[in-house]
């Protein structure tokens, strides 16, 4: 049987790296999103800037979807 403490760290551990996770897919959308400003103002056409903002919700729903069916 754990002691109290010992569980009460794997917790911790364990919701440290749920955090960590979802720190992660919200930053890889955020930098999807700036690439792809980026890339709308180098091209110069507005449909790569909206390509990017639907591969980043995409993704994003990609990611959740899967993360729900995981547990």
């Amino acid at each position: 049987m754990k002691s109290v403490l010992t569980r009460d760290a794997s917790e911790r551990n364990d919701r440290r790296a749920a955090n960590l996770r979802t720190a992660a897919t919200l930053g890889s959308i955020a930098l999807l999103f700036f690439v792809g400003i980026v890339a709308a103002q180098y091209s110069g056409s507005a449909t790569v800037g909206i390509g990017a903002v639907g591969l980043a919700i995409l993704a994003f729903l990609a990611v959740a979807l899967w993360r729900n069916l995981r547990k």
